[in-house]
């Protein structure tokens, strides 16, 4: 499997947007702020970009077409999030009780498998962000450092920032910290393992709450 194969995985183009013209890509995985950087921003601000939800044929005849020389033309970036946060949000998202957390981590490998669109969600980020444990973007938005990450790629790709709007509405929703017990964290370090060591998250084996 070469590099450029990544983006047309059934499962991985669900996640990626792209512009030829302006020759960049967007590694997004979902609950990282990615719908708010895309659809609410950089959309709006860049004519051309193509993503297989909105425009499959767009996206396929661009992905089919991309070489791993053509793909060092591209500046790429990706958007991340602390796993264990990400996962509640997920949760959160798709409007299930956190006590399902229990069930997510414990029947990870079989959900979502008939869903390329909501697997992504719990996907690590780090099997889109990363081919054979090398980095394949240039520049990272972290959701901790949201607004400071997000002005520096404004800089980066030449266009004029403006707020970003993200829904961060808890509604109720405690701090992660108060979902996991130490046999979930465990789980979670283990599905996530990667996403932690190529994202510099802190890994723990308990929370003290």
């Amino acid at each position: 499997m070469k590099l450029s194969d990544l983006y047309i995985n059934n499962k991985l183009r669900q996640v990626i947007v792209a512009n030829e013209d302006a020759k960049i890509i967007y590694l997004r995985p979902p609950r990282t702020a990615s719908t708010s950087i895309f659809r609410d921003f950089l959309e709006k601000k860049i004519v051309g970009f193509v993503d297989f939800k909105t425009n499959p044929n767009g996206y396929i005849k661009w992905s089919e077409s991309l070489t791993n020389e053509s793909l060092k033309e591209y500046f790429i970036f990706t958007s991340v999030r602390n796993p264990y946060d990400r996962t509640i949000s997920m949760l959160w998202n798709k409007k299930l009780p956190i006590k399902k957390l229990d069930f997510l981590l414990n029947n990870y490998d079989n959900i979502f498998l008939d869903n390329d669109r909501n697997r992504m969600h719990i996907e690590p980020f780090s099997v889109l962000n990363f081919f054979k444990s090398e980095k394949q973007f240039d520049f990272e938005i972290r959701f901790e450092s949201l607004e400071d990450d997000f002005k520096e790629l404004c800089k980066l790709i030449q266009i004029k920032k403006k707020p970003l709007r993200v829904n961060m509405a808890s509604n109720g929703r405690k701090h992660y910290i108060n979902y996991y017990d130490d046999k979930l964290i465990k789980i979670a370090n283990k599905i996530y393992f990667n996403d932690f060591k190529f994202h510099n998250y802190k890994m723990v084996n308990s929370f003290c709450i």
